[in-house]
């Protein structure tokens, strides 16, 4: 599997809320350590899998949260992931839905986050 951080290098913040910015990387700090990965973009929508790891996995976010899903499953059920960097710039002209995260999205990622890192393995698998 490969994914995407945003993290390591060559990103621009032209209008983004440093708040906010913060606040996801700390985010990511916080499952990297729970997760015990030395990945630095664990939420990133950007990966590629091999079909036959996509198919082998019970999925069950319907939502945004799947992204991290994504993540998350193949992290524990011990799959290599490579990271490569992925220069990312925003700019924001109006009030844009980018970062439009509210306090019930971030209660869906950390429930996300926790009911998969003590979710037994073999739940995880399709059968």
């Amino acid at each position: 599997m490969a994914t995407a951080t945003r993290w390591r290098k060559g990103f621009a913040l032209n209008g983004y809320n440093p708040v906010k910015m913060t606040l996801n990387f700390l985010f990511q700090q916080v499952f990297r350590v729970i997760y015990l990965t030395r990945l630095s973009d664990l939420t990133y929508g950007y990966r590629a899998f091999r079909t036959e790891v996509v198919k082998s996995i019970r999925w069950e976010e319907p939502r945004h949260p799947f992204f991290f899903e994504t993540m998350l499953k193949p992290l524990r059920l011990g799959y290599r992931i490579a990271e490569v960097d992925a220069p990312w710039e925003i700019f924001i002209t109006r009030k844009s839905s980018t970062g439009r995260a509210k306090s019930k999205d971030l209660l869906a990622y950390i429930r996300v986050g926790l009911h998969n890192r003590f979710l037994p393995k073999r739940l995880m698998r399709v059968h």
